[in-house]
């Protein structure tokens, strides 16, 4: 009969030790979340107060694991471009514009079926990341007006900026 409660004894204290093992990876999993909560937040105060770009690519990377929030990079990339002038994130609002738009999808296709006012906003900053010399910008411009995707065909355009795209190449 001793062994009996011995064994009961034991099988209680092993439930109790699993049940406080599983609370404390509860407890673990909160205070994770909770501290990845607190350094992404450092992360953006460093890009809208300073416009830290190491911290803007922080930020790229983790919309990018984070499909379903992705829209979020496009206010911080108009913020980097407008304020801190940092053109390379003008090929980011044209990606954060096509997947907020095709539900977190890229696909430069759909750029043809963004309404006008979002398609000429979307074209700004394309234009204007290729003027100051976002090769991203060049080779999504010149992929457009090559297949006429949202825009008129325009070969002499998707032409010269091919030959820019292969000089900046030939330089790397």
């Amino acid at each position: 009969m001793k062994k009996i409660y011995y064994l009961l004894a034991i099988l209680m204290l092993t439930l109790i030790a699993c049940h406080d093992d599983e609370k404390t990876n509860l407890e673990k999993e909160h205070l994770n979340i909770l501290n990845n909560s607190i350094k992404l937040s450092k992360i953006k105060n460093k890009v809208i107060k300073n416009g830290d770009i190491k911290s803007y690519n922080k930020l790229i990377s983790y919309y990018v694991k984070n499909q379903n929030i992705n829209h979020e990079l496009l206010t911080y990339s108009i913020l980097m471009v407008e304020k801190y002038k940092y053109y390379r994130a003008c090929s980011y609002i044209y990606i954060s514009i096509i997947n907020t738009y095709n539900n977190g999808v890229f696909d430069e296709e759909y750029f043809e079926e963004l309404n006008p006012e979002i398609k000429k906003i979307t074209l700004y900053y394309l234009n204007l990341g290729a003027r100051n010399d976002n090769i991203e910008c060049q080779i999504d411009l010149q992929f457009l007006y090559e297949k006429g995707i949202g825009l008129e065909k325009n070969n002499k355009i998707s032409d010269s900026l091919k030959i820019i795209i292969n000089e900046k190449n030939k330089m790397k």
